[in-house]
C-alpha cells in the first residue's frame, strides 16, 4: 500500500506540475515563451515533417542516386525494403529526437532565460543563481548530444533486424530514450544554474527515474500520436507544429518547476571522480566515433556501388577466345579447356571506379559451366574500359558429348565452326577484314545462342544480396 501511495504521489506531482506550470508569470516571460514556441516549432516541425512525411521522397532520392534510370521500376522497392527494416517507432522517435536535439543546441540561450524567469517569478529557489558561462552551457549541451548519439546508434543497431524480439525491444527503448532526453533537456537548466553538472544531473535522475520519465512520456505523447495519423499536407503541418512545439514550450516552464522540487537532492549527489568521468566520456565518444566511421564506410560504399551500377556492361564477341584443346586427351576421359572472355565497362559517370565484389558465371543450357570473378578493374571516368577474364575448365567426355547435342561428330563440327570464327576475328586490321570480323562476331553470338550459352555478372549490392547483369542470355 505504501508503494502504491508513493507511486500515486509521483504521478500527481508530475501532472499537477505540468498543469500549473504557467501560473504567476509576467507578460515578458510569456512573450519569450511565445518566441521559443515559434522558433522551436519551425525547427522541430520542419525536421519532423521532412522525416516522417517525406519518406517517399527519401526513397525516390536514394533510388535515383544508387540505381540507373532503367532500373527504377523495381529498384525503388529494394530501397524501401532496406529502409523498412528500421522499426516504425524507432524511425518516428529518431526523427522527433533529431528535431529536439537541433532545437536544444541552437535555442538553449533562450530556453535558459525563460527558465531563469520562471525560477525568479515563482520563487522556486532561495539561493541566487550561479550560472555557468555561456560557453560552458554549450559544452553541457554537447555532452548530451554525445550521449544521445551513442544511445540512438545502439538502439538503431538493435532494431535494424528481421528478428521480431529485437525490433520490439528497440521500439520500447526508443520511446524511453526520447522521454528521457526530453526530461533531462528541460529539467537541466535550473540545476545547471545552481552549478550542477550534466554528470550530477544524469546520476541523480537515474537513481529516481520515475518522475522525469513520466514527465517526458506525457509531453512527448502528442508527437508519437500525431505521426500515426493521416491527413492532408496543410493539416499535417499544423499537427506537427502543435504536437512538437507546444509541448516543448510548456516543458520549459514545467521542467523548471519539477526540477525545483528535486534540486537539493541533485546538488547533494557526490560528483563522480575525474577518472570515472573521463572513462565514461571516452567510452561514449569512442562509440560515437565508431558509429561515425561505420556510417562513413557505408556511405562511401553506397556511393561507389551507385556509380558502379550506373555503368553499362557488355560482352564483346570479338573479345572471346577458346584455346585449341588437345582432343586426344578425351581418350583419358578429361578435356582441358582454357581461354578468356572480355568484359567491356562503359563508365558514363565523372568518377574513376574500382570494380566491387563480383561473380562471373558461364552456363551452358542452364547448367553452370564455369564460375570466377573479374580481376582488378579500374574504369576511367567517361570512357570504356575492357578487361580480359581468363578461364580454365575441365570437361569430361560425357559432358563434351552432351554439350555437343549428343554426338562426337557434332562436337567436332562445332569446334570447326568456332575455330574458323576465331581465325577471322584475328585477321589483319584492314577495312575489309574489320567487316569480316564483325560478321564473325555475329556468327559466334549465333553459335552461343544455339548452344544456349549464358554469361551473367553478379555485383554485390550489400552483404547477402547480389544484383545480376545478363551479359549474354540464350533465346
Amino acid at each position: 500500500m505504501e508503494s502504491q501511495r508513493a507511486g500515486a504521489g509521483v504521478v500527481e506531482e508530475v501532472v499537477v506540475t505540468i498543469l500549473r506550470a504557467g501560473r504567476g508569470l509576467s507578460l515578458k516571460t510569456w512573450a519569450m515563451t511565445g518566441a521559443y514556441l515559434a522558433m522551436a516549432g519551425a525547427l522541430v516541425g520542419a525536421v519532423a515533417y521532412a522525416g516522417l512525411r517525406g519518406q517517399p521522397a527519401l526513397i525516390d532520392g536514394l533510388n535515383h542516386y544508387i540505381f540507373p534510370s532503367s532500373w527504377h521500376g523495381f529498384s525503388s522497392r529494394l530501397v524501401a525494403m532496406i529502409l523498412e527494416r528500421v522499426p516504425p517507432d524507432v524511425w518516428v522517435n529518431g526523427v522527433v529526437l533529431l528535431g529536439l536535439q537541433i532545437a536544444a543546441l541552437s535555442l538553449f540561450p533562450l530556453k535558459e532565460r525563460i527558465s531563469l524567469a520562471v525560477e525568479r517569478e515563482q520563487g522556486l529557489s532561495e539561493d541566487s543563481p550561479d550560472e555557468f558561462p555561456l560557453v560552458r552551457q554549450g559544452v553541457e549541451e554537447l555532452k548530451l548530444l554525445v550521449i544521445n548519439l551513442a544511445l540512438g546508434g545502439a538502439i538503431l543497431w538493435l532494431g535494424y533486424s528481421t528478428a521480431e524480439w529485437r525490433r520490439d525491444v528497440a521500439s520500447i527503448l526508443s520511446h524511453l530514450h526520447l522521454a528521457g532526453f526530453f526530461a533531462v533537456d528541460f529539467m537541466a537548466p535550473m540545476a545547471q544554474r545552481h552549478r550542477a553538472s550534466v554528470e550530477q544531473i544524469l546520476s541523480a535522475l537515474a537513481r529516481k527515474p520515475v518522475a522525469p520519465m513520466l514527465f517526458g512520456l506525457i509531453l512527448t505523447a502528442p508527437s508519437s500520436l500525431m505521426t500515426r495519423s493521416d491527413g492532408q499536407a496543410a493539416s499535417m503541418l499544423l499537427l506537427v507544429f502543435l504536437a512538437n512545439a507546444v509541448p516543448m514550450a510548456w516543458a520549459t516552464l514545467a521542467g523548471t518547476r519539477l526540477m525545483a522540487s528535486d534540486l537539493r537532492r541533485v546538488q547533494s549527489v557526490v560528483p563522480v571522480s575525474r577518472r570515472g568521468v573521463l572513462a565514461a566520456w571516452f567510452l561514449a565518444g569512442g562509440w560515437v566515433m565508431t558509429q561515425g566511421a561505420v556510417l562513413g564506410a557505408v556511405a562511401s560504399s553506397v556511393h561507389a556501388k551507385s556509380q558502379v551500377l550506373k555503368c553499362d556492361y557488355s560482352l564483346p564477341m570479338d573479345g572471346v577466345r577458346v584455346d585449341q584443346p588437345s582432343w586426344m586427351a578425351l581418350l583419358s576421359g578429361r578435356l582441358e579447356l582454357s581461354g578468356y572472355v572480355t568484359l567491356a565497362v562503359d563508365n558514363p559517370t565523372e568518377f574513376d571506379l574500382a570494380m566491387e565484389k563480383n561473380r562471373l558465371v558461364i552456363a551452358v543450357d542452364g547448367a553452370p559451366w564455369w564460375e570466377g570473378s573479374i580481376p582488378t578493374l579500374r574504369a576511367s571516368a567517361r570512357s570504356e574500359t575492357r578487361v580480359k577474364v581468363p578461364f580454365e575448365v575441365t570437361v569430361t567426355a560425357a559432358q563434351a558429348l552432351e554439350g555437343a547435342k549428343q554426338g562426337w561428330s557434332k562436337a567436332k563440327a562445332l569446334w570447326s565452326r568456332v575455330s574458323e570464327v576465331f581465325k577471322r576475328m584475328d585477321s589483319p586490321a584492314s577495312v575489309v577484314d574489320q567487316a569480316e570480323r564483325t560478321i564473325a562476331a555475329t556468327q559466334l553470338r549465333f553459335e552461343a545462342a544455339r548452344q544456349r550459352v549464358s554469361v551473367t555478372l553478379y555485383l554485390e549490392i550489400f552483404s547477402g544480396f547480389e544484383f545480376p547483369i545478363y551479359l549474354l542470355a540464350p533465346p
